[in-house]
């Protein structure tokens, strides 16, 4: 079975206001000048499993650009997210990058003076 290397050396996310998370990696290097290919994203509103294959992923995305980034603006600040990607080479499909875990944002906040 020929697999595409995955596109996923490095996935990490930020968050860019209360409900975006901006997903970047580090482009395949079965990448090439004349097929760079395109990205799928995967997300999981849970804590990341021990491994992609043990439970059901929303699959967010398809075609985004091989250089990224993705940015999804669905995300909710009341839960913690968990995402991973594959890149597409020639109609195939990578195995799946490292995951991603994006927490909840913090439920409260307070504070005091400080002399």
């Amino acid at each position: 079975m020929n697999r595409t290397a995955c596109i996923c050396c490095l996935l990490y996310a930020s968050a860019l206001n209360a409900a975006s998370i901006r997903l970047n990696w580090t482009p395949s290097s079965s990448s090439t000048v004349t097929d760079p290919g395109t990205i799928n994203v995967y997300r999981r509103t849970a804590p990341c499993p021990s491994s992609t294959s043990s439970v059901k992923w929303l699959h967010l995305a398809t075609d985004v650009p091989a250089d990224g980034p993705y940015i999804d603006s669905a995300a909710s600040t009341l839960y913690p997210h968990c995402y991973y990607v594959t890149t597409v080479i020639n109609g195939k499909e990578s195995p799946p990058s490292y995951m991603v875990f994006v927490p909840a944002a913090p439920s409260s906040v307070s504070g005091t003076w400080q002399k």
